[in-house]
């Protein structure tokens, strides 16, 4: 389904000119409205008639969990299936950053991820996960912030649902809508190397990659998808983004208490990240139910010292919405039965 054509149709049908599409997109995109009824410019009877035609085409915020740092949505869709999202408020930056899902439920059945418990329902369509930064930027309206980021990190793997997330970012991205800025937009991808090929010729969005084992048999304990897409292969796809682009790409590393943080895998990371375009993002681990945990905070900060002294680029994430269960890995439905 193409929703925008969809919404065209109808209102050529239904005899309207053109330029009520235009008022459309732009009460849909600009204004985000969560309601045919806040149209105000629509007279009633074209208000009704949408609702009528559509009358599920709004995801709806069924639960709100407001933490220290961040904003959980509970969002159903127009089948009953729900996913979660995250806004995050970052008040150095001065950022609001949303964390998108791409499907409900996940089929790489990560060992650290909760939303592996949920197994795969569904794909998202362009407008499910679009609209998720929209009901975050509904949800500021009032005040002074506005979305500076979306990254699509959340629930689901973003290249197995390649088309319709890039339909989503394109309209986050257009000029004549919301009018986020490509760069402002990530994309968060456990290694599915054709479509990092694919995604390097077709866009200007920024990529980022779970890696969180520089070690090809332990990798695939912590992520079976290596098993199909290995790391030698994997590491040459990002290379060949920094070629195609002149961008860099976040390669992000958990950091799991007795896993992956020994020297060993330390000096092999190193070797493996000399690009310069390379950015290792450094990820605190905040537990699901699986049986990793974080080293300490000290022993984080001398993990970084000695990756940095070797002049590579290091970055570290502590996840915000711990409190909320919103942290990395931790988005998981315990309604929604799996499949």
């Amino acid at each position: 389904m193409n929703y925008f054509s969809d919404l065209k149709e109808h209102l050529i049908k239904d005899g309207q000119h053109s330029y009520r599409y235009d008022q459309l997109y732009r009460a849909l995109t600009i204004e985000n409205v969560q309601s045919f009824d806040k149209i105000s410019n629509f007279p009633k009877e074209l208000r009704g008639g949408l609702k009528k035609c559509f009358p599920n085409f709004f995801p709806a915020v069924t639960d709100k969990v407001t933490g220290s740092d961040c904003v959980k949505f509970l969002i159903e869709l127009k089948d009953g299936l729900k996913v979660e999202s995250v806004l995050i408020h970052d008040d150095k930056r001065g950022s609001n950053t949303v964390c998108c899902s791409s499907q409900v439920g996940c089929k790489l059945n990560c060992s650290f991820c909760a939303t592996a418990e949920m197994g795969f329902i569904r794909d998202l369509d362009q407008w499910e996960i679009a609209s998720q930064v929209f009901i975050a930027a509904d949800h500021l309206r009032g005040s002074n912030e506005k979305i500076t980021n979306a990254v699509i990190m959340g629930m689901g793997e973003p290249f197995l649902n390649y088309d319709n997330l890039i339909k989503a970012l394109d309209l986050l991205n257009d000029e004549d809508g919301f009018s986020l800025g490509a760069r402002r937009i990530a994309v968060s991808t456990a290694g599915i190397t054709p479509m990092i090929k694919r995604f390097s010729k077709a866009s200007q969005f920024n990529l980022a990659i779970s890696l969180h084992s520089p070690f090809q048999k332990e990798r695939e304990q912590l992520m079976p998808i290596a098993k199909k897409y290995p790391l030698w292969q994997l590491m040459k796809a990002a290379e060949q983004y920094v070629l195609d682009t002149s961008r860099k790409v976040m390669l992000e590393y958990l950091l799991l208490d007795g896993i992956n943080t020994s020297p060993r895998h330390l000096d092999r990371l190193k070797e493996l990240t000399k690009n310069k375009l390379f950015t290792i993002n450094l990820v605190k681990y905040h537990p699901t139910a699986s049986m990793y945990t974080s080293p300490g905070d000290k022993e984080i900060s001398l993990i970084m010292d000695y990756l940095r002294n070797s002049g590579g680029d290091v970055t570290l994430r502590r996840s915000k919405g711990v409190d909320i269960d919103a942290a990395c890995g931790q988005l998981a439905i315990k309604e929604t039965p799996s499949k």
